[in-house]
């Protein structure tokens, strides 16, 4: 896949129901991502004590089952299927208020193996991003027999698709059938984080990877897992998703690996940067017994504790208690290791100084002790052995599901007693309910279930106006290309005007601004010497001011003039650097870039007159 990502045009279909009046008022709180928040968290602050348990309504048949957790926004419960639908309800009664498709679903017999079917659509949870208002989520589609795997955005209140998208997501070189993302999206800093595995079975070649895409555009990142020794290594988690700590740094956790007694990157934690560029790792000494035995580490992503601490735990069931400024690398001792369980699918929460564990035999609750740092079991907790789903904490209780069967639970936060037992439709692997505003959201089949199970925060009133929303603009380049053009002559020139490019950019703000672009392309010039840096070349455009309106993507061009189109004709790699500047905002985007003649794609540049 090259640097500068492609994208497809494709018709999207968005069905809007009701009228604009209809629409649900702004909530309270949101739970924009797995878990609720970019680090995983797992716990609501929306609701206030607990009132009667009581069933709030039945969404639609929405077409197809649902692997992903609901997520909250403005009043609407946003619902992903593997029929390839984005659907948004109202929060309050269960009603569509718009829905959308991405494609053709992947029929599961098109797949090697797989426990998805009959169709492999949108598995993993999506992410909102709250400041753009927009959602976005990986979809598995199929056009006559090629199967591709693209992000896709929608704005969140109409579900109109956003410009620029979808966008190629593929892992480079891999063979999208023996791909399944199933890993829950997240949002670091206006960049995607999307994780790859295999497909259930581990019947094919598949390859654990990690790709960051920008939502506004400019060179996508990656990292493998076993890239020179083997396959396998998938980041999936039980349907958890990559952790963001407070400094932007990305947590993840590893499956299996397949490259014998070579250490790749499989079975471990991985601390990585914005970029994907890996800052620490830590894998047990037993890695490669685990291996063998195909007991994920990474059947779970990192937990990120107080004082300095990470805990995981995988199909093996040990938990460790790692320092997060340090992992130590591949056979380091923990902080802490003990076993927990038999094994883990989906992780833990973190709550009041006590770790709440998935476990296949019933939900644990560890006391943690960060100052020696331990762990242990906390006393007197009972739980039935059906609580299998990963927790969430809501209106004083702790909720899990049987995912197996078709129950979900409230326990008691200090003894795990039952408080409440909910029959449910049946459920898809490893679900687990959301929550927001006094109630919880839970994918069940092809509906979702709303149970008000507390009192919503009140939002608090103020006698002065409130503090307005900061501005956030966004940036990306509308294709990653100089065009190039070539004025007429008129009758009273005695020659044609020079030839000019062009480079366009999609700026969008959610406030009116205005605002200035300016650019920076370098040319390499000559191929890079051996142990020698590459001689570049810089040259500044002349900046262009336009006024955004709210929330409206518009295209701003900068000019390339001719002196500049002969050197980068000769260049053997352009790229560029552009930045928007507004009253207290400014982004920049990055990219490599080509020449594209505006007349034939594969016009030599002496042609073009630029030799």
């Amino acid at each position: 896949m090259s640097s500068a990502r492609t994208r497809r045009a494709r018709r999207l279909t968005t069905l809007t129901v009701g009228l604009l009046a209809c629409l649900p008022a702004a909530a309270s709180a949101d739970w924009t991502t797995y878990r609720g928040d970019a680090a995983r968290s797992g716990v609501d602050t929306s609701s206030t004590g607990s009132v009667p348990f009581t069933p709030a309504w039945t969404s639609p048949n929405l077409g197809g089952g649902m692997w992903a957790q609901p997520l909250v926004h403005d009043g609407l419960v946003i619902a992903a299927t593997d029929t390839d639908e984005l659907v948004a309800l109202n929060e309050s009664t269960g009603q569509v208020v718009w829905q959308a498709s991405t494609g053709t679903p992947v029929p599961a017999s098109d797949l090697p193996c797989g426990d998805i079917s009959p169709t492999v659509g949108i598995t993993s949870t999506p992410v909102i991003d709250p400041a753009a208002n927009e959602v976005f989520a990986v979809a598995d589609t199929v056009t006559g027999q090629t199967i591709e795997r693209e992000l896709y955005a929608f704005n969140v209140a109409t579900g109109a698709p956003v410009a620029g998208f979808p966008v190629d997501v593929e892992p480079p070189g891999d063979t999208p059938a023996d791909q399944l993302q199933r890993a829950a999206l997240a949002l670091d800093d206006g960049e995607i984080v999307i994780g790859y595995g295999g497909n259930y079975g581990t019947c094919s070649a598949d390859h654990g990877w990690l790709i960051a895409v920008s939502e506004s555009g400019g060179s996508e990142h990656t990292f493998e897992v076993d890239a020179t020794a083997g396959d396998l290594g998938g980041v999936w988690g039980s349907g958890d998703g990559p952790a963001i700590d407070s400094s932007g740094n990305i947590w993840a956790a590893t499956g299996n690996g397949d490259s014998g007694a070579t250490y790749d990157y499989q079975e471990s934690v991985l601390k990585l940067g914005l970029s994907l560029n890996l800052l620490d790792n830590w894998a047990p000494s037993n890695w490669e017994a685990l291996d063998e035995a195909d007991l994920d580490v990474g059947s779970s992503e990192p937990l990120l504790l107080p004082n300095d601490l990470v805990f995981q735990i995988g199909k093996a069931g040990v938990g460790y208690l790692l320092s997060a400024s340090h992992l130590g690398g591949d056979g380091a001792s923990p902080a802490y290791q003990a076993q927990v369980c038999d094994g883990s699918w989906g992780g833990a929460i973190y709550s009041g100084g006590t770790i709440y564990v998935t476990c296949a035999d019933g939900l644990r609750a560890l006391a943690l002790n960060s100052s020696v740092p331990s762990f242990a079991p906390v006393a007197g907790w009972q739980v039935t052995s059906a609580a299998i789903g990963p927790p969430t904490i809501a209106g004083g209780l702790v909720w899990t599901t049987d995912w197996q069967g078709t129950t979900l639970y409230g326990l008691n936060l200090q003894t795990g007693q039952v408080v409440v037992q909910q029959t449910t439709p049946s459920m898809e692997h490893f679900a687990t309910p959301s929550a927001s505003d006094g109630k919880l959201f839970l994918a069940t089949g092809p509906t979702v279930e709303a149970y008000t199970i507390a009192n919503p925060v009140a939002t608090p009133t103020s006698p002065t106006s409130p503090t307005p929303s900061p501005n956030r603009c966004t940036l990306r380049l509308g294709a990653a290309r100089i065009k190039l053009h070539h004025p007429r002559r008129r009758k009273h020139q005695k020659h044609a005007p020079a030839p000019y490019g062009t480079v366009a950019l999609v700026a969008k703000c959610n406030q009116g601004t205005n605002a200035t672009l300016s650019g920076t392309v370098i040319a390499q010039l000559g191929k890079k010497p051996k142990h020698a840096k590459a001689k570049n070349k810089s040259f500044h455009l002349t900046t262009v001011t336009a006024t955004l309106g709210a929330k409206a993507a518009r295209t701003l061009e900068l000019r390339v003039p001719e002196r500049i189109l002969r050197a980068l004709a000769h260049a053997s790699k352009r790229s560029g650097t552009f930045t928007l500047t507004a009253v207290g905002v400014q982004v920049r985007v990055n990219g490599e870039l080509k020449l594209w003649s505006e007349s034939r794609e594969d016009r030599a540049f002496s042609q073009a007159g630029l030799d």
